[in-house]
């Protein structure tokens, strides 16, 4: 038997739950990689047609992320 749920979540609240085991961080790095290669090919269409449009992308920042997830997965 369980014990009865918190007030809080007697009255409608929610609880996330996040996964924290070797397979659940794969898996969300591995989305999140995917995002940022999503979004590069977005990108570099995009920039094929509006070339000004490049203005707009944080190249460093898509770098670095790329790079985190990238280099997370490897390990």
């Amino acid at each position: 038997m369980l014990p009865p749920p918190p007030a809080a979540l007697a009255n409608g609240g929610r609880v996330k739950v996040e996964m924290q085991g070797p397979l659940a961080q794969s898996q969300k790095q591995y989305h999140e990689l995917q995002g940022v290669n999503a979004s590069l090919q977005f990108i570099s269409g995009m920039a094929q047609f509006f070339p000004n449009s490049l203005d707009n992308v944080d190249d460093d920042e898509l770098m670095r992320r790329g790079w985190t997830r990238l280099a997370h997965r490897r390990r």
